[in-house]
């Protein structure tokens, strides 16, 4: 009996490591049919969300409830009272700044008159061509040996540029 059991032995050994071989065999395949199946659901959820995209962009968007909104009274009025008050305030002060110049403007023409009037008589200051006879009012310029020709004295006190001052005309 001893040599059958050891064959029994024998037997059962390599049963059981028949069976173990099997057993790791089946282990690594469903380790490898897990992952893939990770890998399957992974796609499978990036697949709907695409398709829930698509579907979401090709579905006209619900028509939206027309929400009645009441028209605020008074808008029409408060508008015209401050667009009124702005062009009331604006023409005041652009009607300040009207006079402002209106006034520089005077003060400008009444010396520009002034400085006209010293020079309205042109004939008095021209030098005559009639062979030497001057019949015009001799100037305190023109009586001068210093050279400067009748009517060209500046009077610095007056401010004037260059032209004769009211004081010179005789």
């Amino acid at each position: 009996m001893n040599m059958t059991h050891r064959v029994g032995e024998a037997a059962d050994r390599l049963q059981r490591r028949r069976l173990e071989m099997k057993t790791d065999s089946l282990d690594r395949t469903n380790d490898d049919l897990q992952r893939e199946l990770r890998a399957t659901r992974a796609q499978l959820d990036q697949e709907r969300s695409t398709r829930e995209q698509l579907l979401d962009a090709l579905t006209p968007a619900p028509a939206k409830e027309k929400v009645v909104v009441k028209k605020r009274r008074g808008r029409l009025l408060r508008t015209v009272v401050i667009g009124g008050g702005a062009y009331v305030l604006g023409a005041r002060a652009g009607h300040e700044r009207y006079e402002q110049i209106k006034g520089w403007a005077a003060g400008m023409r009444d010396r520009v008159q002034s400085r006209s009037d010293e020079f309205s008589d042109v004939s008095e200051w021209a030098p005559t061509t009639n062979g030497g006879s001057d019949t015009r009012p001799q100037t305190p310029a023109s009586t001068k040996s210093s050279g400067t020709a009748a009517g060209a004295s500046t009077s610095k006190s007056s401010g004037s540029t260059g032209a004769p001052s009211a004081s010179t005309k005789s």
